[in-house]
């Protein structure tokens, strides 16, 4: 008997001791690898404590369940979950005891453990309805000519809601080979529009990482791009119809200026005639019944070339046309002309709007009271893409008595749907200027940057909203510098000299009012 005892204890030491060993020791963390299956892989690290052998069991049921990856091991090749590992039949819950209940799998205690519903699942984004309709619309007045560049821009992120404020993946989707989309922030397509190529659509999918990346779980909204129509001669575009311009002169009328003040032109190019009228006031566009044929035109190689009297030629090169982001309905083309050898680029507006709005910019009742305008800008590679242009002027002792300075006047610069800063319009522009007679009956002159474009005009940046910087060009004022309610006032902003043939100067009234 003592025999027989002595052989059970020392089985029990050696059991305990089998036990004992077999367990990290707390100087050991066991390392759990995560990672899902489909569609992408993410590894994470865990720091355990150290657990039994049937807890070790029951988290890798657990894992094989969740269809992840285990490793307890790190020395060990990781082990791949199969979907049949985690199949397990039911069972019947009857006289379990709890040692049998927590050798269960994950799936069958949740078969035997009915729990209340969650009410706190996590819900997927939904388009935004109304955004929809409005990038529908836009996209639907983009021109797609065959053989022409397209550069067009829209913002993607207002187009979902999650409800839970979850981050978002976005897929983009384009059955175009001409086309592609360049960026997501925002969406940029660019390319050569191709005529063989119909009915394009835009797919844009939303995903908020907490549904799975299946593409069931994409949220999409579908967008159809106008048809890429065929591309006539660039020239006939300026043909059979009126063109309105703003230029600059010194004589208006019978009136004599000692500063440059702005005019509105009227062309049109009819059966080989210029047929053209220019307006004797500050504020309006001539009539069509006051053009006058001055002189011929002919069309060759994508130019127009103007033929005047006393040997006087001007030769026209359309670069660019876009559809106002401001104006519906106005159609902008960008030309390049040649006049006697001097290059120079400027707009031309099929619509009288286009000319009379920068006529007639009301400011001052109100701080920043003005319009927003159009604007062809070039980035780096030498592209073509479309801003927005806003001035005024104000008096800003009105609300603030002690303020530096008789009146503010800032240019700001933005982008309809992305960020701008100083670096992107620097390099462009050489120099602006304010100018109109002020209250001591002296002209007001605010200028900003050097005409030879040895520095460009002074440049700031802010938040136009809470996710795109915009930027200004700062005018400062001398104390005489007061301006007079009622006074036009003329800006004027020049590009740097190389850049004079592609971009245009700038031009607007600001008709100055008194503050409210």
């Amino acid at each position: 008997m003592r025999y027989l005892v002595g052989l059970i204890g020392l089985g029990c030491l050696t059991l305990i001791y089998w036990q004992w060993s077999s367990q990290p020791s707390a100087a050991e963390s066991t390392t759990l690898v995560s990672q899902k299956i489909e569609p992408s892989t993410m590894a994470v690290t865990l720091g355990l404590s150290p657990r039994s052998r049937q807890e070790e069991i029951i988290e890798l049921q657990l894992s094989h369940e969740l269809n992840m990856v285990i490793n307890l091991d790190p020395k060990q090749p990781v082990l791949e979950a199969t979907p049949s590992e985690s199949v397990t039949q039911p069972v019947n819950d009857e006289n379990l005891t709890i040692e049998e209940f927590h050798s269960l799998t994950a799936r069958q205690r949740r078969d035997i453990t009915k729990t209340a519903p969650d009410t706190t699942k996590n819900r997927p984004p939904h388009i935004n309805q109304a955004y929809y309709e409005q990038l529908q619309q836009q996209i639907s007045g983009w021109v797609l000519p065959h053989g022409s560049t397209i550069h067009y821009s829209v913002a993607i992120e207002p187009l979902f809601i999650d409800p839970d404020g979850d981050l978002l993946s976005y897929r983009v989707e384009l059955n175009s080979r001409a086309l592609q989309v360049r960026s997501l922030t925002p969406l940029t397509l660019t390319g050569i529009a191709d005529s063989q190529e119909s009915e394009l659509r835009l797919s844009i999918s939303a995903n908020d990482n907490q549904h799975g990346l299946e593409s069931e779980n994409w949220v999409t909204a579908h967008f159809s791009l106008p048809a890429i129509k065929p591309q006539l001669p660039l020239s006939d575009m300026l043909i059979d119809q009126p063109l309105y311009r703003i230029n600059t002169t010194r004589t208006l009328g019978s009136q004599r200026y000692p500063f440059h003040v702005l005019q509105c032109e009227l062309f049109e190019l009819k059966e080989g005639n210029v047929w053209y009228a220019a307006a004797n006031h500050r504020r309006r566009c001539p009539q069509l019944d006051e053009m006058r044929i001055v002189a011929t035109y002919q069309q060759q190689d994508e130019q127009i070339h103007l033929h005047f009297p006393a040997g006087k030629t001007a030769s026209w090169q359309l670069r660019h046309h876009y559809p106002s982001h401001f104006y519906s309905d106005l159609m902008i083309y960008h030309i390049t002309s040649n006049e006697n050898g001097q290059e120079m680029a400027f707009s031309l507006f099929d619509q009288r709007v286009g000319a009379e709005s920068r006529l007639n910019v009301d400011t001052g009742e109100y701080q920043y009271q003005g319009l927003n305008f159009d604007y062809l800008m070039l980035n780096a590679q030498q592209e073509f893409y479309p801003i927005g242009l806003f001035n005024y002027i104000f008096d800003v002792r009105h609300i603030q008595p002690n303020y530096y300075q008789p009146a503010d006047s800032d240019l700001n610069v933005f982008h309809p749907t992305h960020s701008l800063f100083c670096r992107d319009i620097e390099p462009y522009w050489a120099y602006s200027s304010l100018i109109g007679s002020s209250h001591y009956q002296i002209p007001l002159i605010s200028e900003s940057g050097d005409r030879a474009g040895n520095y460009p005009p002074l440049c700031g940046e802010y938040a136009r909203t809470k996710t795109r910087i915009a930027v200004y060009l700062d005018h400062e004022f001398l104390a005489q510098d007061v301006p007079v309610a009622g006074e036009i006032y003329t800006y004027l902003l020049y590009p740097r000299p190389e850049y004079a043939h592609l971009l245009e100067r700038f031009a607007i009234n600001l008709i100055y009012h008194s503050p409210k």
